[in-house]
């Protein structure tokens, strides 16, 4: 990841980052012996450009945008497309902004730590 640009992860001091939840964070994998690396985040494939076609990223840029939002899941198999939700308002700056997905056991993401929305 860090030949594509993508930085680490990880925190530097006593929290754990994302933990297991993306490659520049815990390229070991969660059995710590780097045969089941995680899958790269959401947020580094949407930084690459990594989306596979038909990915859709809805964006809520304003209060009124609030409801309820169906994300299919993002596996590691090509027909796991996803869904990402990036949200862009509340946040004192405008760079800012707070990326959700669905994670499942799927593929390359059958050992994760667990599975849900994050």
């Amino acid at each position: 990841g860090h030949f594509l640009g993508l930085p680490d992860l990880y925190d530097y001091t006593t929290g754990s980052g994302i933990g297991s939840w993306g490659m520049m964070a815990n390229s070991w994998g969660t059995d710590g012996t780097q045969l089941y690396p995680p899958a790269f985040s959401a947020w580094s494939r949407y930084i690459l450009g990594w989306l596979r076609d038909g990915v859709e990223v809805q964006t809520l840029s304003q209060t009124s945008d609030s409801g309820t939002y169906s994300l299919l899941a993002i596996g590691g198999t090509d027909t796991q497309r996803g869904d990402l939700l990036k949200i862009t308002f509340g946040f004192s700056s405008a760079d800012e902004y707070l990326l959700v997905c669905n994670r499942r056991p799927y593929g390359i993401d059958s050992k994760a730590p667990g599975d849900g929305i994050l």
